[in-house]
């Protein structure tokens, strides 16, 4: 009992008062009065939100202090109270009706005094506060399909319009566009029993965007995300060749083409994403458009038409700069079936279809092909990437001494060259350090190989590049760049495990009759070129593999068969005489 005496004596000093305190006086005790806030809700008739705040005053035997004067603190936030001062009844309560036309969340504290205005006597303030929030919030959801016409979008949401204690029927709404590119149909909305309305978002540019609705007599807006996309397509990749990690990262975006009999012309990549190959034979993408493509992208054509030609295709995103640049290569691109192509509106004559269109037989006559059949198979064959180290393997035919190995190397072209154009013999161009550079150097094994050549960059410098490259024409206006690439086998006589001085040439890849095969390592080609390729292997930048009629001269793109690295390149021991 002493304990508990001295509990409350040392409380009751703990008390502050605008008055000395008189002894046997009661008082009201902070920390045994509260405040509790009933549930916010927003009147639909009146435009506000409402809330009830309920304060409890009792004294130092924790009993209801009657006839104490209550008045709040709303200093916090906007809401005010229906009166500036109560006094509290038999319970020791007094309650405040809040209004408040703020969305905020805010603290409320409560002053107690037992005096009158002349004289406070002893003051305290309830020891916890109360928190309110006022809120509302609006939430949407899509119904049914985009509607597209050429150079905008219509799209129609589901508003459900709530607050703390559930949905707002009858909530009174204002559409407030956040941008020029918006519109929003109808203006004004009232919410349904369920707290919904429903409305159309008209815009001229796709992308993400924050839709506002003013709620009657708050003066925040409510806001929501929404997107609004272009029209998609997409497809399948498939891997048809192996190719290394050097095509990581990698992209797939909408290419503006101008279309001729010879090679495209590139006008630039919009749209893009990065996809993942990894080591996926097979993956997935969709790509989406804007409601038009950007009008230098549009050509005029001799009929009066506006049309731009386009095609999803994959590239090296060798800077990761997030866009195509024209000196990165391209792996893949959709063939068939049909062109994707924008017809802009309002030419004379008018357009076969206007906006986005997929067509077949592009030219004087187009068919016009169905959007929702084609839109998700624009499939692509990845046939020409840059191969950077590829694996090659083979065999040797004859009888093979313990000391014979394999070599791949880079050579001199400009004096491969001028050795073919002699007659003369060119082996001795590998086994010179000044004019070759080794990519590959093994052993073999039961008359077998299997290795990795390695990226010539890293050993060579740039000016040595340029001095052993070679640039042929392989269709009128179009060239490649390239170094060539010899591949024999050597005897090493000194058992050195490298070429060297005294090592002696044994044999060579050899091609079958009739057949010429080039190895080469392409520095530059045409990017337009992957926009050629079938959808089989086709030349690509990196190391190649090709084979052709060896008496062929003219078409090198149709006469050429381009080879896989992994299938077995054979090593023939080295008739007398014979010259690549």
């Amino acid at each position: 009992m002493i304990l508990f005496l001295g509990m409350v004596i040392g409380l009751g000093a703990c008390e502050s008062g605008s008055n000395e305190n008189k002894p046997g006086e009661r008082r009201p005790v902070g920390p045994f009065s509260s405040i509790e806030a009933g549930p916010v809700r927003y009147s639909t008739q009146e435009g506000v939100f409402l809330a009830e705040v309920t304060v409890t005053i009792r004294d130092l035997q924790y009993q209801p202090f009657q006839g104490v004067r209550v008045q709040l603190d709303l200093s916090d936030g906007g809401a005010t109270a229906d009166a500036t001062e109560l006094v509290t009844d038999e319970l020791g309560q007094v309650v405040f009706s809040l209004r408040n036309h703020h969305i905020e969340v805010m603290t409320v504290s409560a002053i107690a005094s037992t005096g009158s205005a002349e004289d406070p006597g002893t003051t305290v303030t309830v020891d916890t506060p109360a928190i309110l929030a006022f809120s509302a919030a609006v939430s949407l959801e899509p119904v049914g399909g985009a509607v597209y016409e050429p150079g905008l979008g219509r799209f129609q949401f589901r508003l459900t319009l709530t607050e703390t204690a559930g949905v707002v029927d009858g909530g009174d709404l204002t559409c407030l566009p956040p941008a020029d590119e918006l519109s929003m149909d109808p203006g004004q909305m009232t919410t349904d029993a369920s707290g919904q309305a429903v409305f159309t978002v008209t815009a001229t540019t796709a992308g993400a965007y924050e839709l506002s609705f003013g709620l009657a007599g708050i003066v925040e807006p409510l806001r929501a995300p929404v997107s609004l996309p272009g029209p998609s397509i997409g497809g399948s990749i498939e891997r048809k060749m192996a190719y290394d990690t050097q095509m990581v990262p990698t992209r797939v975006g909408i290419f503006a083409l101008q279309v001729s009999e010879g090679a495209p012309v590139i006008l630039g990549e919009f749209a893009g994403i990065p996809v993942y190959t990894g080591y996926n034979n097979t993956f997935d993408y969709t790509l989406t458009l804007p409601f038009a493509p950007p009008p230098a992208y549009l050509l005029p054509t001799a009929d009066g038409l506006r049309v731009g030609s386009f095609v999803a295709a994959l590239y090296y995103d060798a800077n990761r700069n997030d866009r195509w640049d024209p000196d990165e290569f391209i792996g893949a691109a959709h063939r068939i079936p049909g062109s994707l192509v924008y017809f802009a509106p309002d030419t004379d004559p008018a357009p076969p279809v206007a906006g986005w269109s997929f067509v077949r037989d592009f030219g004087l006559d187009p068919e016009v092909l169905p959007w929702d059949e084609l839109a998700e198979r624009q499939d692509m064959d990845i046939t020409t990437a840059p191969v950077h180290g590829p694996v090659v393997r083979g065999t040797f035919s004859g009888d093979v001494p313990g000391s014979l190995r394999v070599g791949f190397a880079i050579v001199d072209g400009p004096q491969l060259e001028s050795i073919l154009e002699a007659g003369a013999d060119p082996w001795s161009l590998p086994f010179d350090p000044a004019s070759s550079h080794q990519v590959l150097n093994m052993g073999i094994i039961d008359n077998a190989f299997e290795g990795t050549l390695d990226y010539p960059m890293t050993g060579l410098d740039a000016a040595t590049v340029e001095a052993w490259s070679v640039t042929h024409e392989i269709k009128p206006g179009v060239s490649i760049t390239y170094l060539p690439v010899m591949a024999f086998a050597y005897v090493d006589v000194d058992d050195d495990r490298k070429l060297s001085a005294g090592d002696t040439l044994a044999g060579i890849a050899l091609a079958p009759d009739g057949v010429r095969w080039t190895f080469s390592y392409v520095l530059d080609m045409p990017r337009e070129l992957g926009f050629m390729s079938p959808g089989s292997l086709f030349l690509h930048a990196g190391y190649n593999w090709w084979s052709a009629p060896a008496d062929s001269t003219d078409d090198f793109l149709d006469a050429t068969r381009y080879r896989e690295w992994n299938v077995s390149i054979p090593m023939m021991p080295r008739p007398c005489g014979l010259a690549l």
